[in-house]
């Protein structure tokens, strides 16, 4: 008899993972890989809440494998195709669609993993910095700092602040946040469409950045250099519902 590999994971959720909730999830597991043989060797994580709780549960295995994001009681949910456990009943198995990210790398004094966006901000005051991708491109900007995002983020605070929505999944995105006018006036760049080949180094002239990473604040920089890149190692989110996902984009 094959092992069963899966686990099902919450954090902060009312609801507890009780003999009823381990007995819809198996049901569904065992459905899954009798119909689909290529996930029977790979371990499946159940997601029980909403984005914030798999921002969590991705630091949790390393921003590696396989997710099903069930909503269930978490805030918001916009990349679950199940809001409650009771939704895995009702599934056909006609097809399972991946949904493939990758995460964000930011060292500094060490390595840091990010899911949605990395940010080096200064709210208060003008930050000099200069930018380097590829060591090619050189820039040098006067602004409130930088938000670095995926795929996965492009549709949260990226959005938000002008930023356009990345629908291949490959890449990345870099946008100066609030350059100063001169910037402007010269026309420089000041947003880029990256790929998982392109590596980015920032070094600060003058003023200090706010590092943010997926709206944990780690640490104030004021020295030295700053890099960033996507990894090439990647995690999936697993969908049955091709609609879901053509729909989804239209809730922004």
């Amino acid at each position: 008899m094959n092992k069963k590999l899966y686990t099902i994971d919450l954090i902060n959720n009312p609801i507890t993972i009780n003999d009823a909730t381990k007995g819809i999830v198996e049901y569904f597991y065992d459905e899954l890989i009798c119909k689909f043989v290529q996930y029977r060797n790979e371990t499946i994580h159940f997601v029980l809440g909403g984005d914030g709780t798999l921002l969590e549960i991705l630091k949790k295995y390393d921003f590696t494998g396989l997710y099903i994001i069930i909503k269930e009681n978490g805030t918001v949910g916009f990349y679950s195709e199940f809001i409650t456990l009771n939704d895995l009943k009702n599934i056909s198995f006609n097809d399972v669609i991946e949904e493939e990210f990758y995460p964000l790398l930011v060292e500094v004094d060490k390595k840091l993993l990010a899911a949605n966006e990395i940010l080096l901000v200064n709210n208060a005051k003008i930050v000099d910095f200069s930018l380097m991708i590829n060591d090619g491109l050189n820039q040098e900007y006067r602004s409130s700092g930088l938000i670095y995002s995926s795929a996965l983020g492009s549709t949260g605070l990226s959005l938000s602040m002008g930023g356009p929505i990345v629908l291949n999944n490959k890449s990345s995105l870099l946008k100066i946040i609030a350059p100063t006018r001169y910037d402007k006036e010269i026309n420089k760049a000041c947003s880029f469409v990256l790929g998982l080949e392109d590596e980015i180094s920032i070094k600060i002239k003058s003023g200090q950045l706010s590092l943010v990473i997926d709206g944990v604040v780690i640490e104030d920089i004021d020295k030295g250099v700053i890099k960033l890149k996507s990894l090439k190692t990647s995690y999936k989110l697993l969908h049955f519902n091709a609609k879901y996902l053509n729909n989804r984009i239209n809730r922004l």
